[in-house]
């Protein structure tokens, strides 16, 4: 076998000391207010949400439709301002801040938003506090929970795009797409496994199909839904378990604990899909072999480009377990293998393989 010498790239590297982040210690950026102006506008949003509230409820009552207890709220800041967010949260009368967003208006502005779910039976809670803004004093003369109630611009009923984290152009519209549901679930108290065989029930009964693995980490599930805008509006309506929506980013985990009959289905659906795109490009892996009769690798690397070194050792993936090699053949050909197995588009494959 010809040697060659390796090749090294020089002069494109830059060498700096490492500095420590600073953390910021200035004052929250938050603007000033007409205090009676201000905390009117405030309570009269409130008033409209909790309004609409009990007016949905009644209708969806009347038609014996399920509904959340609670209510989903959308706070926003003002432009280029902050949002005292850590006063938006009281776990102990269960009002839990779901989400956190910095959001573009304008050309060159951003918006604080943070969504937070306030259970059935604390709706007075915010209004207490704008009321003792509006009315109460603190001892250097201030209005009270000024920093919270100043920093807030507006409130309303949290929309899709407020439990929507990721990227609003993902959202889907009329075609249903894989979607995570991040819910916020009691770990501390080993509660989650029955709040997502609720959660779960609540997806039936709308029509949603999901996944049945979910991934558990403290006071958050994830699954995998396959709704549309329609069905995750409704499952808002229904479900006082949600924290945020993302769009589907399969985990490894899942597909590892789907059954042989399910993978072999997914299989089966990218195979359908794969575009072989006529080029001579070939990515060289040299590594421990690859089982070229996997069904997603056959369409990319022949025995003919299945090379060994020594033919003792032979051409297939001899690393034990599910092998070394296979894996990365995996990887050089799909990318992101989640991706391609989530879309519903063409997935084209612009080169072939080649094992050493």
């Amino acid at each position: 076998m010809a040697s060659y010498k390796h090749i090294f790239i020089t002069g494109n590297v830059n060498s700096e000391k490492f500095k420590t982040p600073q953390r910021g210690r200035g004052e929250s950026n938050i603007p000033a207010r007409n205090r009676v102006a201000h905390s009117q506008k405030l309570l009269n949003q409130f008033d409209a949400i909790w309004q609409a509230k009990a007016q949905l409820q009644q209708q969806r009552g009347a038609e014996q439709i399920a509904t959340r207890e609670g209510t989903y709220i959308s706070f926003t800041s003002a432009a280029d301002h902050d949002l005292i967010t850590k006063s938006l949260e009281d776990l102990r009368k269960g009002i839990r801040l779901l989400n956190i967003k910095e959001i573009p208006v304008g050309e060159n502005q951003t918006q604080v938003r943070a969504t937070v779910y306030v259970p059935n039976g604390k709706e007075g809670h915010f209004i207490s506090k704008i009321q003792k803004y509006q009315q109460e004093e603190t001892a250097k003369g201030e209005p009270k929970n000024a920093p919270l109630v100043n920093s807030i611009e507006d409130v309303s009923i949290a929309l899709l795009e407020g439990l929507w984290t990721d990227n609003p152009q993902l959202i889907p519209e009329e075609n249903t797409k894989w979607c995570e549901a991040w819910l916020n679930v009691n770990t501390k108290e080993n509660q989650e496994q029955e709040q997502i065989a609720q959660f779960l029930t609540t997806l039936e009964n709308i029509g949603i199909a999901y996944k049945h693995n979910s991934i558990i980490f403290p006071e958050r599930a994830v699954l995998l839904v396959n709704a549309n805008r329609t069905q995750l509006i409704e499952l808002m309506l229904q479900s006082d378990l949600l924290a945020e929506f993302r769009a589907g980013q399969e985990p490894a985990g899942f597909w590892v604990n789907e059954s042989n009959v399910e993978q072999q289905n997914w299989v089966n659906d990218l195979l359908g899909r794969i575009e072989l795109v006529d080029s001579n490009v070939k990515v060289c892996l040299l590594d421990s072999g690859v089982n070229n009769g996997h069904q997603l690798l056959q369409p990319l690397i022949d025995d003919a480009n299945t090379l060994t070194v020594d033919n003792v050792w032979g051409t297939d993936d001899h690393e034990s377990g599910a092998g070394h090699g296979t894996l990365m053949a995996g990887v050089a050909a799909y990318g992101k293998m989640e991706k391609a197995f989530v879309s519903q588009n063409q997935v084209p494959l612009t080169h072939r393989l080649c094992s050493v």
